[in-house]
């Protein structure tokens, strides 16, 4: 696998992003300016003297997250694009020198699933440094531009062009590039300037939290991953997105994935609430509960005309809204929607076998996709990661709400699933049971292990089948078993294609079954995968030779990160019925410590430190405990666990009641005391 330097990036307030390459090029029909799916700015381009700084003239690149700004360098000239908080988005040029500046402003006026659309433009407006461009005609749209003092228009012109050479030159699959319509607009500068610019201002914005600063709450031993950790974690700010209702939704993936998918903003909420943003998480679960359907049923997107063909929407939704309650303790938040939600299992459960069917027909609408999250092939049946999904969130609910009815249908639901779906002879699970995946093996056993809903030795077992060339490459986790006798068919995107998203649940399984070297591994992998081709990103997926495929900056590859830390080294989990936390740390050879910082759970701030020290001893150190005790589970092989003034043998778990901080210490068998 190549390592390559990023040659795009994602700048976005949540109200506008921007998507361009590193070289200050425009070459996608995605790439400009957009508000949600309206696209504003074709591209921008700058003249200093006679010169226009082309993108053979760029010679460095660097992307500030906290600001969201980039900065393009031109030798001695520098243009920095991004967003001047609660101005608007601002591109400026600063040269060494003055002289006259010029600038070309191309409008494309258009939704993102138009192209070229025969539009005729023409200039609104123009004075006071602010240049409006509208469509012309009944019902036109309009842009404005500002900061424009100084210049005047020499030109105008319609363009017609097709942008996508740089991302044809680079094989990217999914872009689906054609010829754009476009009005361009050349601005020169009456007097020799050092620096100038424009500014696309901001629409009103949906109430959202302060993004916390990610390099303050995870910390590593090795700093190299601790500041891949927190740039990554940090990137998940990009995908919270205004609707346009005015109220806070979330993008699946830039620069094409604008829509507000429920299956990517479940699978990514909870990583939102493990930073403590529980006003967001609350008001994006509200946001898709508001067009919950009569039945229960949770829509595949959210939408004015919403589409509820999705098998996985409803339980997953049911699972973020267990992590949000459980961590912010808050948990009578729509339970009344979470019950209807539970019951809308028995409409799925076409053939009363007490398992969940996901064919299209009248139980989720007949569209020409298919239901689960592999919707480019057909998983009719009893899809795999369906039934686990159902089984723990009508069990996870159960547990919230303490019904046991609740619970008992939940585990029925895990245990069938696990017998009918087990095959004995590959030690490992089908990927549906009916249909035509049912004698195919996939990862989408990752969702149940990820979730520790399968028994420990299949757990094992099928762990141990992922690490396998069958499903692992250098650069991840594939959709499906190289055995398959489909394996790569059509594009290869759910039949064989490598996803962080796979790769990130299967570190999450190998931390939580204790196999802590093994989610090391993975998590290097997604380390590497890190701003490979969009800066400071993760992307969608990849081909079979390892080449970056579909969305450049994809939301669930990032957001999980957090789940990884969490759910995984620290083994942590708030349970709010009890006013306990867990603890069942799994910490790597590789850091002799990590640390934890402002861990909200259940009314109570935690800051965490787990540490291995030369002699052998572990150290779990928990400050900030107030409302909950806390349990901890010994690690395999554990010897004995000191606790509370007290000795416990090593192979069960320990309440400690105390509050404030708390301090756990255990030896493994064979190591020194």
């Amino acid at each position: 696998m190549d390592e390559k330097k990023p040659v795009c990036f994602v700048v976005s307030d949540g109200r506008l992003f921007a998507f361009r390459f590193c070289d200050s090029s425009f070459g996608s029909k995605w790439a400009g300016l957009w508000e949600g799916k309206r696209k504003i700015l074709e591209y921008w381009a700058f003249r200093a003297g006679d010169e226009w700084l082309s993108p053979d003239k760029s010679a460095g690149f660097s992307l500030d997250q906290e600001s969201q700004r980039a900065e393009i360098s031109f030798g001695a000239a520098r243009e920095t694009c991004g967003f001047w908080r609660e101005q608007g988005f601002r591109s400026r040029l600063r040269l060494s020198a003055p002289a006259r500046i010029g600038m070309e402003i191309c409008f494309d006026l258009r939704d993102s699933h138009e192209n070229a659309t025969g539009r005729e433009y023409e200039v609104a407006s123009f004075g006071s440094g602010t240049l409006v461009v509208r469509t012309k005609g009944e019902g036109g749209r309009s842009a404005e531009v500002r900061g424009l003092d100084g210049f005047e228009i020499r030109e105008t012109a319609k363009r017609t062009h097709r942008p996508g050479n740089a991302a044809d030159a680079l094989g990217w699959k999914y872009f689906h590039e054609e010829e754009e319509d476009c009005f361009s607009v050349i601005l020169e500068s009456s007097a020799d300037l050092s620096e100038a610019g424009f500014l696309v201002p901001l629409p009103p914005r949906a109430a959202r939290q302060e993004f916390p600063r990610a390099q303050d709450l995870y910390r590593f031993s090795d700093p190299e991953v601790s500041g891949f950790f927190s740039h990554a974690v940090s990137q998940m700010r990009t995908f919270l997105q205004d609707t346009p209702a005015g109220t806070l939704g979330f993008a699946a993936g830039h620069p094409y994935f604008l829509d507000f998918w429920t299956r990517d903003a479940c699978l990514s909420v909870p990583g939102l609430v493990r930073l403590g943003l529980f006003e967001d998480a609350s008001r994006i679960l509200s946001a898709i509960a508001a067009v919950q359907r009569e039945d229960g049923c949770i829509p595949n997107i959210v939408s004015d005309a919403p589409d509820y063909a999705s098998a996985d929407a409803t339980p997953l939704w049911l699972l973020a809204l267990h992590d949000y309650c459980s961590f912010s303790g808050e948990r009578g938040f729509l339970s009344k929607e979470a019950l209807l939600a539970a019951s809308f299992f028995n409409r799925t459960d076409v053939d009363k076998d007490g398992l969940s069917e996901t064919d299209r027909g009248s139980v989720f609408e007949p569209l020409p996709h298919s239901t689960t999250w592999m919707d480019s092939i057909e998983r009719t049946g009893r899809a795999c990661e369906v039934q686990f999904l159902w089984g723990e969130a009508i069990r996870s609910l159960g547990r919230l709400h303490g019904s046991e009815e609740l619970c008992a249908k939940g585990e029925g639901i895990l245990r069938r699933a696990e017998n009918l779906l087990w095959k004995e002879e590959w030690g490992y699970f089908l990927d549906c049971v009916g249909g035509p995946s049912e004698n195919l093996k996939s990862s989408n056993i990752l969702f149940a292990l990820a979730n520790s809903s399968v028994s420990p030795a299949r757990a094992a077992a099928s762990l141990a089948v992922l690490e396998s060339d069958e499903f692992t490459r250098q650069w991840g986790i594939t959709t499906a078993s190289a055995r398959n006798t489909n394996y790569g068919a059509g594009d290869g995107y759910h039949t064989g294609a490598v996803w962080n998203l796979l790769t990130a649940l299967m570190s999450i399984a190998e931390f939580r079954a204790g196999r802590a070297e093994a989610g090391m591994k993975y998590l290097r992998i997604l380390k590497r995968n890190f701003g490979r081709r969009c800066a400071e990103a993760l992307d969608e997926v990849y081909d079979g030779q390892g080449n970056p495929q579909g969305a450049v900056n994809q939301a669930w590859s990032v957001c999980l990160l957090p789940r990884i830390f969490d759910d995984g080294i620290l083994g942590m989990r708030p349970l709010a019925h009890e006013s306990v936390v867990e603890f069942s740390p799994a910490l790597p050879r590789d850091f002799s410590n990590v640390r934890r910082k402002d861990l909200r759970a259940n009314g109570d701030r935690l800051e965490v430190f787990l540490e291995r020290t030369s002699s052998g001893r572990h150290y779990l150190d928990v400050s900030g405990l107030r409302r909950n005790s806390l349990r901890f589970f010994p690690p395999r092989g554990t010897d004995k666990v000191f606790a509370g003034g007290h000795v416990v043998p090593g192979n069960r778990p320990v309440l400690v009641k105390g509050k404030g901080n708390v301090r756990i210490e255990w030896t493994l068998a064979g190591r020194p005391q």
